[in-house]
């Protein structure tokens, strides 16, 4: 046991990015729940430097908009369209399988008749 985590997948660089790969996913699956009202325009606090506001943390764009919430949101979205472009390369690899494992039995059933 004590091999594997000498390996070198549990050195410091692995441990701090996957670390915070995890957070950045968290984040972003909570980005719903943590910015509700993303699209929201306030003309007051239009082009809010980064770090000036506590509300703003990474400023705000020329409309008045935060950027870390518009950040983790437009993360759902590549999160949204990685999950499924992963679930159709799965489902159309087990169909062509399906397919090629169907057709040589069926070949195979075919030249033993």
């Amino acid at each position: 046991m004590t091999a594997f985590f000498q390996s070198r997948y549990w050195s410091l660089e692995f441990v701090l990015g996957a670390g915070l790969t995890g957070l950045i996913v968290i984040g972003v699956l909570l980005s719903r729940w943590l910015f509700p009202d993303v699209g929201a325009i306030d003309l007051g606090a239009r082009l809010v430097p980064p770090f000036e506001r506590a509300d703003y943390l990474l400023g705000t764009d020329p409309l008045g908009r935060d950027v870390l919430a518009r950040i983790f949101v437009g993360g759902w979205i590549s999160l949204q369209v990685g999950f499924l472009s992963v679930l159709g390369s799965v489902l159309i690899g087990v169909l062509m399988g399906v397919v090629g494992f169907s057709l040589h039995l069926l070949i195979s059933i075919l030249s033993t008749i």
